[in-house]
């Protein structure tokens, strides 16, 4: 039975297409030839590129195979095989990669629509089963055939753009000069061979290139998940108490939940006035001196500022537990603590959709009479780590997306390892769309609703932005662009409830 749900409207702001920008992998290769007596002695020919592609794009693939192999180097020809994407299993993607891989240099994606449709999640297994090997890495290179959305797992490769059916001779110099990289001439011999280390002297080497192939000047929105902070408390009040111990102040106020205070030697930080019809009048010191302070001199103070944003993170414990959420503080994750499921409806691109947030942990078990049931032993929680921080001066609130398991009470961790799903394909599958929308979803929980998050804070609230903090990159795809609306929105029923939770073997 579900809980009392509430529907939580968020902003939706213009954004571009994100993916973060990393530097090209270094190139790593096995040895193509052995010694024998000072000559080397190939074992088998290797290719130079196995072009992957949809059966729909065969046509240009092959025009590009022709192609190459009208290249060379000294005399070295260069090698282009042609290989169809028509694998029917994982384990025959992975074993024909694995060949492939070990024979040839580059393994080339073509993409496409047709191969985003039809080919992509099996190229995605093979990508994300390869990405620990160190034999493998650099290995891939992405060629972009047709003005198609580029997931990000292909961003954060090299790509060559072959868009531009006007250009195909252009990129394709681009594509060889990637080629010939790996290929330095031994000394004394007119083989060619695969490099595997930096130059030996007597080597000639070749001009370093771009981080990444094809890469023009487009600026590119990239998105964090920081929200600004827009207003802190103004002042904060100290005073003298008798005791040492936080539990001792939690204790004898006799308040619930987590109370938002300092405890500094003998001295006690809060946000409201320490008067007698505060919370804290029992805990202060008869005659004890009092004190009022600027938040903005604690926060610009190398010693004090970590206490300031340590209150600030109480006080947004205490904001929680107000609105229902518990914190963790073993895993410093904010979760719904339930006896039953629980699911949220909230509103994002126009749209109102529910999403799980506490479903029951449970498994199928073996009775007397040969047949299985399934028995409840816990909770799986969508859960989120939340906190200040302090960057450059600036304060922002902290958002990552976490899951969590409990025992039946609902609050026991079920474990000490980190979380994540039980499903056996590779980690990191989510997405852009995925991520921005968890992120977007629990700061409208945290804001309940509202345009901003406010949190009680004496005098004046602390306030933060619900629209993210965000960069530009300026390495980024002509024409490929997303709004927020659409990206948020794409496969939208792949988080509306919680997956099969299992600690995450390190």
């Amino acid at each position: 039975m579900a809980s009392k749900t509430r529907a939580f409207p968020v902003q939706s702001p213009v954004l571009e297409t994100l993916h973060p920008v990393h530097g090209k992998t270094g190139h790593v290769t096995e040895r193509n030839s052995v010694d024998v007596m000072g000559r080397a002695v190939a074992p088998a020919p290797f290719t130079d590129l196995v072009l992957c592609h949809n059966a729909a794009d065969a046509a240009w693939s092959r025009q590009l195979a022709e192609r190459i192999r009208r290249e060379r180097v000294g005399d070295h020809h260069f090698a282009a095989q042609l290989a169809s994407w028509n694998f029917s299993s994982v384990a025959d993607i992975l074993a024909e990669a694995e060949r492939r891989l070990r024979t040839s240099r580059f393994f080339g994606l073509v993409v496409s629509g047709a191969m985003l449709r039809a080919d992509w999640r099996g190229l995605e297994k093979l990508i994300s089963s390869h990405s620990d090997l160190s034999w493998a890495k650099g290995r891939f290179v992405t060629l972009l055939k047709e003005n198609v959305t580029m997931p990000p797992r292909l961003r954060l490769r090299e790509w060559i753009d072959f868009r531009d059916g006007r250009q195909f001779e252009e990129s394709t110099r681009e594509l060889l000069g990637l080629l010939r990289e790996d290929l330095a001439p031994s000394e004394g011999s007119p083989r060619w061979r695969m490099r595997s280390g930096p130059a030996e002297p007597g080597e000639s080497g070749w001009k370093t290139r771009p981080v990444f192939a094809g890469e023009k000047k487009v600026r590119e929105r990239i998105v964090s998940n920081l929200f600004p902070v827009v207003e802190i408390p103004k002042e904060f009040f100290a005073a003298e108490t008798n005791f040492r111990a936080e539990s001792e102040i939690v204790e004898v106020c006799g308040e619930p939940g987590p109370l938002p205070f300092l405890l500094k030697g003998s001295k006690l930080y809060t946000v409201a006035p320490l008067t007698k019809n505060s919370v804290f009048s029992r805990a202060l010191m008869e005659g004890g001196k009092r004190s009022q302070e600027r938040f903005t001199e604690w926060l610009s103070c190398p010693e004090r500022g970590p206490w300031a944003v340590d209150l600030l993170n109480r006080l947004l414990r205490h904001h929680a537990w107000k609105h229902g959420m518990r914190f963790d503080e073993c895993h410093s994750l904010y979760y719904f603590t339930r006896s039953k499921p629980k699911k949220l409806w909230w509103e994002i691109g126009g749209q109102t959709i529910q999403r799980e947030v506490t479903a029951p942990n449970t498994k199928w078990v073996p009775i007397e009479n040969q047949g299985k049931a399934e028995v409840q032993y816990g909770w799986r929680h969508e859960a989120i780590r939340a906190g200040f921080i302090q960057i450059l001066g600036a304060l922002y609130l902290r958002l990552e997306p976490a899951w969590f398991l409990t025992e039946l009470d609902g609050k026991t961790p079920a474990t000490t390892q980190p979380v994540g799903p039980a499903n056996p394909l590779p980690r990191n599958q989510e997405g852009n769309g995925q991520v921005l929308r968890t992120l977007q979803f629990w700061s409208a929980v945290f804001a309940k609703g509202h345009r901003e998050l406010r949190i009680d804070a004496g005098a004046n609230p602390i306030r933060v932005r619900l629209t993210p903090s965000s960069g530009s990159s300026e390495s980024g795809i002509s024409n490929d662009r997303m709004d927020f609306n659409r990206l948020a929105l794409t496969d939208i029923d792949a988080i509306q409830s919680i997956p099969d939770l299992a600690p995450i073997d390190w």
